[in-house]
């Protein structure tokens, strides 16, 4: 059975393969057949499209010709144009550029004039100073002659004192050695007159207990001699014990008193730079805190300092910005350096976490205390103006109209130096209100709108300048080092609360 269902698998397979071929043959037959016409055909349509192509292509050509004719026509007629308005805008051009050059000769002459202003104004500031270092110079020199000249009195004077102190120790000891040579002359006469009696005594009384006197006598100096070596060992031990015991005092003594003096030394040393630097750093942060100041603004126009006292705007609706002076950048957020409120009070740098106010001095003064306030600072000729000059040679302060009326016939040589409010460095007759930093001079509203035009000027940064200086008392509102939150002990920084150990205390410093 196998091999019958084998035999017709085999069988059915080459009957399958066969009317395959069969197929395939009849297939290709038809497919040539096919390609033949195919390409017949293909070769008539092409040379019809030939033919039509060709018509095409001649009809095409001369389009060309005509639209080249026509190209050619009106590249003329817009050459011609364009040649015109050329012309028409090289005129223009060269009238703006004409203009343009008169422009810039116009503001090189304003720069150049403005330029000479500032040089002679920095010749006459060169002038002062120089003139001012030649007379301390001066100064300082005579200071050094009489110094010198008093040092040099006061080292003769010790050579002559020395010299005198010398001749009268000299003069003092020949007298004393002349007193002892005439002294130890005299007991040597005695000693030969008592010899002699003794001799004489000995001869006459003598004679017979001479050797009973002589034995007698050996065993009193033996006994003697013996009693004087004991008491001078005694006498010599106790002398050298007394005098160490004196050198070893007075030795200690001094080590006291040196010790003693260097501790003085030490504190006053200590003392004077502790309270030097804490003046530095006190003046550091006042520095630091003038050169932030708090400014209210109207929000819907930013940009635009208002006065809280005389707006009708709430606290609330108001914001509160900080600028620097220095820099003139605007914040929001508090600084960490300080600020100046609206109220000119400071607001130190926070140190421990603690921020110190130190109130406004105006502020505190009463009604008299203001009027003496303001009336030093008006005009001495006029009393109406505030002061802006102060005459080195009359001592007096002058606003800046009255200044040229005072100072016109011999006194247009006076100098004067800038009080309260500084003047505009252009007109002279104004306050200040900016300082630009590029200009590096200070003007007033008209002068610096009128002087900061064009394209490079108006980029020019500037800052609100700062009224006459006010005595925030920076020596006198020190506070003591005791009084601060945490206190240093051997190196280590501890609350002065409850004595533990501060937190991070290599980061803390003492101001």
């Amino acid at each position: 059975r196998k091999l019958a269902f084998a035999w017709l698998d085999g069988l059915m397979r080459t009957m399958a393969r066969g009317w395959i071929a069969w197929c395939a043959l009849v297939a290709r037959l038809r497919i040539i057949e096919r390609v033949r016409w195919q390409t017949i055909c293909a070769l008539m349509m092409q040379r019809l499209w030939r033919s039509f192509l060709g018509r095409r292509i001649v009809q095409a050509a001369r389009e060309a010709m005509y639209a080249e004719r026509c190209r050619r026509a009106a590249a003329g007629l817009q050459a011609m144009w364009r040649r015109r308005a050329a012309w028409k805008k090289f005129q223009i051009l060269v009238y703006e550029y004409r203009r343009e050059c008169k422009a810039l000769i116009i503001q090189c002459a304003w720069r150049c004039y403005l330029a000479r202003c500032r040089r002679a104004y920095l010749l006459e500031q060169k002038r002062r100073r120089d003139a001012a270092i030649m007379i301390q110079c001066r100064e300082r020199q005579r200071q050094a002659k009489a110094e010198v000249d008093r040092r040099r009195l006061a080292r003769e004077q010790e050579k002559a004192s020395r010299l005198i102190q010398r001749v009268a120790r000299g003069r003092r000891g020949r007298r004393e050695a002349a007193r002892l040579r005439e002294e130890r002359r005299v007991a040597g006469i005695i000693k030969k007159l008592q010899a002699r009696i003794r001799v004489m005594m000995a001869c006459h009384r003598f004679v017979i207990l001479r050797q009973i006197a002589d034995a007698y006598h050996k065993e009193l100096v033996y006994q003697a001699t013996k009693m004087q070596a004991f008491y001078r060992g005694k006498r010599a031990r106790m002398m050298t014990r007394i005098k160490m015991h004196n050198l070893r005092q007075k030795k200690l003594r001094l080590i006291n008193n040196h010790k003693q003096c260097q501790r003085l030394c030490r504190g006053f040393s200590a003392r004077r730079f502790t309270k030097r630097l804490r003046i530095e750093t006190r003046k550091r942060r006042v520095k630091q805190a003038k050169s932030w100041r708090q400014v209210a603004e109207d929000p819907a126009n930013p940009g635009i300092p208002i006065d809280p006292d005389t707006t009708l705007l709430t606290q609330d609706q108001q914001r509160i910005v900080w600028t620097s002076l220095e820099t003139g950048e605007t914040v929001d957020e508090e600084p960490v350096e300080g600020f100046t409120d609206v109220k000119r009070c400071l607001h130190l740098e926070k140190v421990y976490g603690i921020s110190e106010f130190i109130m406004n001095p105006l502020l505190t003064m009463d009604a008299v205390d203001m009027v003496a306030f303001q009336e030093a600072k008006r005009c001495s000729e006029c009393e109406e103006r505030d002061a802006s000059r102060l005459c080195d040679y009359c001592g007096d302060k002058f606003c800046a109209q009255c200044w040229p009326v005072v100072h016109d016939a011999g006194r247009q040589h006076h100098t004067y130096i800038t009080v309260n409010k500084p003047e505009c460095s252009h007109c002279m007759s104004q306050f200040a209100v900016r300082y630009c930093k590029q200009c590096d001079e200070e003007f007033c509203e008209e002068c610096y709108l009128s002087l900061h035009v064009g394209k490079v000027m108006s980029q020019h940064i500037w800052t609100i300048t700062e009224d006459g200086a006010i005595d925030y008392g920076v020596k006198q509102a020190l506070t003591p080092i005791k009084s601060l939150p945490y206190f240093r002990k051997d190196g280590v920084f501890y609350d002065s609360d409850d004595g533990a150990l501060a937190e991070n205390s290599k980061s803390y410093s003492i101001p």
